[in-house]
């Protein structure tokens, strides 16, 4: 295999790491509106779970950008440590 095949497959799994942290973000997010939501319309409390909510749901949001950001880095180190430099 070609060095540029081996690149764009590499690519295409970086790609594929960023579209699942992107979609786990957001689904997340949309989770913990909908439990503040339901909880808010059960008990009638208004915004406070809403709110709860959003705040779980950000947290959640950061954690994933955490471990994105682990993982790119941990990738750079792989090819770096291959290239030698």
């Amino acid at each position: 295999m070609s060095s540029k095949s081996k690149k764009g497959l590499k690519n295409l799994g970086q790609l594929g790491i960023y579209f699942n942290s992107g979609l786990t973000m957001a689904i997340a997010l949309l989770f913990w509106l909908a439990v503040g939501y339901f909880l808010d319309s059960k008990f009638e409390t208004a915004p406070r779970f809403l709110i709860a909510g959003v705040i779980f749901g950000m947290l959640s949001v950061f954690y994933e950008l955490y471990k994105l950001i682990k993982i790119s880095i941990d990738i750079e180190k792989k090819d770096q440590d291959k290239n030698g430099t």
